[in-house]
């Protein structure tokens, strides 16, 4: 998994982990799929991105953001929650 962003004040980092996908499995908000870079001879590899929050409490408050739906990027799993992944989780 990749690391998105690091709220330090919050305690918490949101990362991406990439997901392999079927032509038939396309992004939660907008309805896009990610490809690989065609090399000749080989199929284009479909993917998304799973968002999760690791928090420095535990478990507890960890686990995957938005239910762990699959989205094409950062900013379609920001819209989708209607949430930047930038504010502390306490901001009002």
């Amino acid at each position: 998994m990749r690391t998105v962003v690091r709220n330090s004040f919050a305690r918490h980092t949101i990362k991406s982990e990439r997901v392999r996908v079927d032509m038939h499995t396309t992004c939660t908000e907008c309805g896009s799929v990610r490809t690989s870079q065609r090399v000749p001879d080989r199929p284009a590899v479909l993917w998304l991105l799973r968002f999760h929050v690791d928090d420095d409490q535990g478990s507890r408050s960890s686990g995957p953001i938005a239910g762990g739906k699959l989205f094409c990027s950062r900013s379609c799993a920001e819209g989708y929650t209607g949430r930047s992944f930038d504010e502390t989780r306490g901001a009002r």
